[in-house]
């Protein structure tokens, strides 16, 4: 279950600079100029894609110091809580990871499987009375796979994925977060959620973006968007 553990790691020095250095940096890209032209001009600002870059790393950076701490049993290829369509997503988020896919040989492809799997999850939600939980519960249940796992059971997308993706940990045997897993109901899944102040500023750079209004999960968020550049950007989306 998703609850809250006390992480002593969090409050460690290490931990503590390295948010404040992401921070830092996620303030200066939402004082980029220019922002409210980007997707109509196809390309993001080089001053905010520098700031945003410096963002991810040193948030990273507070992510992998945690867990080098912890007893966490996540390991690469376990993919146990890659079932899911993550939500509380922000717009800013998504944009950065769809920049990203847009270098991608097989984009064309790739985004219609996307598309149709937001199909499938939208077709679920409104099965279930627009109710998310119910839906993503549903969603694991049938073991429908992220999109961007690949034959190895590991991220395509691994250093751009939202934070959404980024704050699921196991402390229970990660075969646990499995859904069908007789002990799923005894897993303990703490989220390193990150500080508020951190989603705010993301927020407020969506809306600079004018994706402020993109559904917060990320299937649905994606195909939405990736429609909306094609039909509207001049150009390809560059970075």
């Amino acid at each position: 279950m998703n609850q809250f553990v006390n992480l002593e790691s969090v409050s460690q020095p290490e931990a503590v600079a390295a948010l404040q250095a992401a921070c830092v940096s996620l303030h200066t890209a939402s004082q980029v100029t220019g922002l409210e032209d980007a997707l109509a001009l196809g390309r993001l600002p080089e001053a905010f894609v520098k700031s945003i870059d410096g963002f991810w790393t040193f948030y990273e950076q507070y992510l992998e110091f945690v867990q080098s701490k912890e007893k966490f049993s996540c390991r690469a290829g376990c993919s146990a809580c890659c079932f899911d369509n993550p939500r509380g997503n922000t717009g800013v988020e998504i944009l950065w990871l769809y920049s990203h896919l847009r270098n991608r040989a097989d984009y064309f492809s790739f985004i219609q499987k996307v598309i149709a799997k937001a199909s499938k999850f939208e077709k679920m939600f409104k099965e279930n009375g627009s109710d998310f939980a119910k839906a993503q519960a549903q969603w694991k249940l049938q073991r429908n796979p992220c999109p961007f796992l690949n034959n190895e059971n590991r991220c395509s997308v691994y250093s751009h994925r939202p934070i959404a993706c980024r704050m699921f940990v196991a402390l229970t045997p990660a075969n646990w977060c499995d859904p069908s897993n007789e002990n799923y109901a005894q897993a303990v899944n703490p989220h390193l959620e990150p500080p508020f102040v951190i989603r705010k500023i993301l927020l407020q750079i969506s809306k600079r973006l004018g994706l402020d209004q993109l559904p917060t999960d990320l299937l649905r968020a994606l195909a939405l968007l990736s429609g909306h550049v094609l039909r509207h950007s001049p150009y390809v989306l560059e970075r």
